[in-house]
């Protein structure tokens, strides 16, 4: 079809073309040159000391929750990830939704009646923990996503179902490292 064109379109269309590949693999040259990306390859920094922190291409981490969970949670457990799609290190059971899917909590929190019959819910699916990656967009479009009362039942499950076990938080808001493990009560 690139042939049928006529002759300035088809340099346009070409064009455009090594544009977007030159600009793209100048992107992915720029990411892998900055500064620290290789410091763990060449043994510089620990594996987990990198995974703390934020880069270009890891944003908001999840690391030092999903580190909690395989130390301090029990084999058992089942967590459910909110604001965060990513479960690569995490050990023990888990439940997540990708960035294109809703996250089963919006619908847990749609569905229920107020807080103790979402706790409820949660215990029913067997979830026993929460990761809450608070630094991340992905957690602030999700909870932009719940209507005023899924927000007000999610809040309160929170503040008066769930035990906070762990919160680690970096330089914010420079770093978007903010990850909180709740313990649903009762679990």
């Amino acid at each position: 079809w690139l042939i049928e064109l006529p002759r300035p379109l088809r340099f346009l269309m070409v064009g455009i073309f090594y544009y977007t590949i030159t600009i793209s693999m100048a992107k992915a040259f720029l990411m892998l040159a900055q500064p620290g990306a290789w410091k763990v390859a060449y043994g510089h920094v620990a594996k987990a000391d990198y995974l703390l922190h934020e880069h270009p291409s890891y944003n908001a981490p999840y690391y030092a929750g999903a580190r909690f969970i395989n130390e301090s949670l029990p084999q058992d457990a089942t967590v459910l990830f909110i604001g965060e799609e990513r479960g690569y290190y995490c050990e023990r059971k888990f439940i997540t939704a990708s960035v294109l899917d809703v996250n089963p909590m919006l619908d847990l929190a749609h569905s229920s009646a107020d807080a103790d019959d979402l706790l409820v819910n949660l215990k029913r699916r067997k979830i026993t923990h929460l990761l809450v990656n608070t630094g991340s967009e992905h957690y602030h479009r999700w909870l932009e996503g719940l209507t005023r009362e899924s927000r007000i039942k999610y809040e309160n499950l929170l503040k008066n179902k769930a035990e906070l076990i762990f919160n680690h938080a970096q330089d914010l808001p420079k770093d978007r490292s903010w990850v909180q493990i709740y313990k649903l009560l009762g679990s």
